[in-house]
């Protein structure tokens, strides 16, 4: 038989503090001002109040073999009922009496801040138009969706988020024409090398930070890029301090390493990236069908493997059976301009690199030492690695160019499409998808296939 744990003073006190304060528990979460919006609590309430919020911890491991996701919380979470019952909270709508800035309102019936707030929405659909109803996006996400939905049976236009907030990465989406990508967070466990680049993750990926910490244990190493000491530099094996908005130079310092160095994953970056595609030396152009054929195609390009010159890019399938030229040049004839000369993309990449952004040339621009540089490449190339791209990225006017150089450094060595590789953003968090989690009326992949599929039909 087993013996029940033993108990001290303190723990029977908190019991009895614990109990006293609540008669009813039930799961919550959090779904505004946050992502992942997905933490399961108990909410503990009394009188029809919640009094206090603890982390249920009760998700099941996902696979075998690497930690699951509990305890899956963060003291904003847990200081969530707090709001609920703030002074400052607005529980009434207000109506503005004095000037705009004076701070004078007075409280107004929901039905008289509906019907005003309605007939504003006739008076401009009637005046102007239902394109004049603008809707600013909120990052309170639940919020957000229902509004969307309701301004687009209005025919409404809704903002940008990305000029409210600005914590999208635009170089994923140039690059990869998708932002949100669909592995979870618990992927970070099988990284052997982790970068975290323009992130404070041991603030601001609170209830996921473990992942990294437990890989740590198996011998993962993690980077810190950043420009300043944030609580996240003494939990990392490396912290490289870059000057501001010369990131980009960093990343293509470390592929100009990759690619001198002969470290480059050829076969993943000839299949899975236009470096293997042709470019025609005289106009810096792909080499398109429409240059080689009448009504040729403008969105069809060529490969070059030796043995059998000149190839059509399959449209229908990134994989290659042959290994396309890497370097050298060759002649096509070309309907206008005749015979001249083709490239592929790697060439000039290469050309480009080692012209302006040797390891030497790029601590000029971002100040990380030259040794460091080369270092930080070669374990690039020889580990599986995590692009951890923070949202600091995302504020700066060229953010773009940070990511999409560092994207390149993943594409040269091969890191993408395989557990612990890659990159991600928001959806990282979620295990149902940033959009659809607090939609959903209904659990499982079916609660979700209905808000897809509702989506569809707006």
């Amino acid at each position: 038989m087993t013996r029940p744990r033993e108990t001290n003073a303190t723990e029977e006190r908190y019991r009895a503090k614990i109990q006293e304060e609540w008669e009813q528990c039930t799961f919550g979460t959090h779904c505004m001002n946050c992502i992942p919006a997905s933490c399961v609590f108990y909410v503990l309430a009394k009188d029809g109040k919640v009094v206090r919020e603890e982390v249920a911890g009760v998700i099941e491991p996902v696979e075998p073999g690497v930690p699951d996701m509990n305890p899956l919380l963060c003291q904003k979470a847990l200081a969530w009922s707090q709001e609920l019952y703030a002074p400052e909270r607005l529980l009434h709508p207000l109506r503005r009496v004095g000037e705009r800035g004076e701070g004078r309102w007075e409280q107004i019936s929901w039905d008289d801040a509906l019907t005003e707030a309605a007939d504003a929405i006739l008076d401009a659909i009637e005046e102007i138009g239902s394109r004049s109803i603008l809707m600013e996006v909120s990052p309170q996400v639940a919020a957000s969706i229902p509004a969307s939905r309701f301004l687009g049976t209005l025919g409404g236009t809704s903002l940008d988020a990305n000029a409210t907030i600005n914590d999208f990465i635009t170089g994923l989406q140039l690059t990869f024409g998708k932002f949100s990508f669909s592995q979870s967070f618990d992927d970070n466990f099988h990284a052997e090398l982790t970068l975290h680049w323009h992130s404070n993750p041991a603030f601001t990926w609170i209830p996921s930070y473990h992942f990294w910490t437990e890989g740590r244990y198996r011998g993962a190493e993690q980077v810190l890029i950043s420009t300043d000491v944030s609580p996240s530099h003494v939990h990392v094996d490396y912290h490289v301090p870059v000057r501001h908005g010369t990131d980009a130079a960093l990343a293509l310092a470390m592929c100009q390493v990759v690619i001198s160095e002969e470290l480059v994953d050829w076969g993943f970056a000839a299949s899975q990236t236009d470096l293997s595609l042709l470019i025609r030396t005289d106009t810096g152009e792909f080499l398109r069908q429409s240059h080689l054929e009448v009504d040729g195609r403008n969105d069809r390009f060529f490969h070059a493997p030796p043995e059998r010159g000149v190839v059509p890019a399959d449209p229908a399938s990134l994989k290659l059976d042959f290994e396309p030229l890497a370097e050298g040049e060759m002649e096509v004839e070309t309907l206008d301009a005749g015979r001249i000369t083709v490239e592929p993309v790697f060439a000039r990449l290469r050309r480009r690199l080692d012209r302006g952004y040797t390891p030497e040339q790029a601590s000029e621009i971002c100040e990380a030492h030259p040794d460091v540089i080369r270092m930080l490449a070669r374990k690039v190339a020889s580990k599986r690695t995590r692009l951890s791209m923070g949202m600091g990225a995302a504020k700066y006017y060229h953010g773009d160019l940070i990511s999409r150089s560092a994207l390149l450094l993943l594409a040269l060595t091969g890191n993408w499409g395989k557990k612990g590789a890659g990159t991600g953003s928001w959806n990282n968090f979620t295990f149902d998808g940033t959009s659809t989690v607090m939609a959903k009326t209904k659990p499982g992949v079916e609660g979700g296939m209905e808000v897809v599929n509702l989506a569809r039909t707006m």
